[in-house]
């Protein structure tokens, strides 16, 4: 079974302030001089300073600048400058992926002497703050990094939203939400992902490769994430419970990279919770992974990879003749036998049984500065995956002839153009092409089940 989707989105904006952008973020502000009275043709700079793109605006003439399309995360330099007038800039400013960050200033003649600028800022809240388009969490990378995690997933970031339970938001079902990598869909496109806990969707739910247990993209290829519940955008739809959006990293001027393993197995576990004599089955859970970025040519074009390797082998629990079970080890065998005898063909395993879960990541994404008004990224995706799917419960005794494996594999490819003109306009183009597909191994011969 197969799907491939196409995307293709062109966004204009005239100079106003533009709020919960997918991809991007925005500075605005406003200008003034002596007497607070606002001040036109003022140069506003900001440099990215890991990767020294540039980006500039003038103010209009009642004082007010807009930055569009500048890529989330920082530091970046703020500059105004204006002849007559002494300069004034911003360091290590940080912007928050969909929002926009405001910065005014207040410009003195160049005649006068300064012996120091103080900046304080104002900390009573205003109760409306018109710079968000409605209830949204914001997790960057610091807290990406920092959080705990157990299954390196998007799912462990969302959960910081109030409204939120697991992938379940307002309440709603975890397929009417909305996820978006990059600005492509990573929406489960056959929605055929089990519900691993009925409306919220506890496990890998709602993306692509969710039915073999796999996530859709690396977490250490995640740069910022952001949920939205109900924003007041033009650019956020498509969903009843929350928009996800999240944003990939990229190189630098600095090279840098990680290697790392995580893992667990029943060492980690101890004994049994009912019978301290008795030991857990063996289980193995172990992920592999590294990234590296760069520059390729140092303020011009940058690179960044990322790899992962996840293996697990999960024994299950109720085979026949366990404890609480209502089948018996030698009805079970008896049932086997009957199968072998009048249809020619085994049940499969009795007694105990594990299944595999295993899923390789490969992510790849290049940048490059294309000139002060275009800046161009190409990246792409690919999730291999496959995992077992036969369950057991104390009511549900099945063979080892009804597993079957489910099969995954999605490769997605999204081109972004940002390009931000003097002239106050902006403009995104996004093209994304998505392949998926889905499929099932049975592990023997197909019978019906009563």
């Amino acid at each position: 079974m197969r799907r491939l989707t196409l995307a293709l989105t062109a966004l204009a904006a005239a100079p106003v302030v533009v709020e919960a952008q997918i991809t991007t973020s925005a500075i605005a502000g406003r200008v003034t001089g002596d007497g607070g009275a606002p001040l036109g043709d003022v140069t506003v700079a900001a440099t990215h300073v890991p990767t020294g793109a540039r980006y500039g605006v003038q103010t209009t003439a009642d004082g007010r600048f807009l930055l569009p399309n500048l890529r989330p995360g920082g530091p970046y330099q703020l500059v105004v400058r204006r002849i007559g007038y002494r300069a004034q800039s911003r360091d290590t400013v940080s912007l928050t992926l969909g929002q926009t960050t405001r910065f005014d200033f207040k410009l003195e003649p160049a005649a006068t002497t300064l012996t120091a600028v103080t900046v304080n800022a104002d900390r009573s809240a205003p109760i409306i703050d018109r710079e968000r388009s409605g209830p949204q969490t914001n997790v960057d990378r610091q807290q990406i990094m920092n959080l705990p995690t157990l299954s390196r997933s998007l799912q462990d970031m969302t959960r910081l939203t109030p409204q939120g339970n697991a992938n379940s938001f307002a309440g709603s079902n975890y397929r009417y939400n909305n996820i978006t990598v990059d600005g492509a869909s990573a929406n489960d496109v056959f929605s055929f992902s089990n519900s691993y806990g009925g409306i919220s969707g506890v496990g890998p739910s709602g993306t692509p490769g969710a039915a073999a247990k796999s996530q859709p993209i690396s977490l250490d290829a995640i740069d910022q994430v952001t949920v939205a519940i109900a924003p007041y955008d033009v650019t956020l739809g498509n969903f009843a419970g929350a928009s996800v959006n999240a944003v990939t990293r990229s190189g630098t001027n600095t090279v840098t990279g990680s290697f790392y393993s995580f893992g667990r197995n029943q060492t980690l576990t101890g004994k049994s919770a009912d019978d301290a004599r008795t030991a857990i089955p063996s289980y193995s859970d172990y992920s592999f992974g590294g990234r590296l970025g760069g520059p390729i040519k140092r303020d011009k074009a940058f690179f960044f990879g990322n790899v992962e390797l996840a293996r697990r082998n999960e024994p299950l629990q109720f085979a026949p003749g366990d404890p609480g079970t209502v089948l018996d080890a030698s009805t079970a065998k008896a049932i086997d036998d009957t199968t072998q005898a009048r249809l020619g063909t085994s049940s499969g395993a009795i007694g105990p049984y594990s299944i595999r879960a295993n899923n390789t990541k490969l992510f790849g994404r290049v940048d490059v500065n294309l000139s002060d008004v275009h800046k161009l990224d190409i990246r792409n995706n690919f999730v291999d995956a496959d995992a077992g799917q036969l369950t057991r419960g104390v009511l549900n005794i099945n063979y080892g002839a009804q597993d079957f494996v489910q099969k995954s594999r999605n490769n997605s490819t999204v081109a972004e153009l940002r390009s931000t003109f003097k002239s106050g306009l902006s403009n995104s183009l996004v093209a994304g092409m998505t392949f998926t597909r889905d499929r099932r191994v049975p592990n023997g011969t197909i019978l019906p089940q009563i």
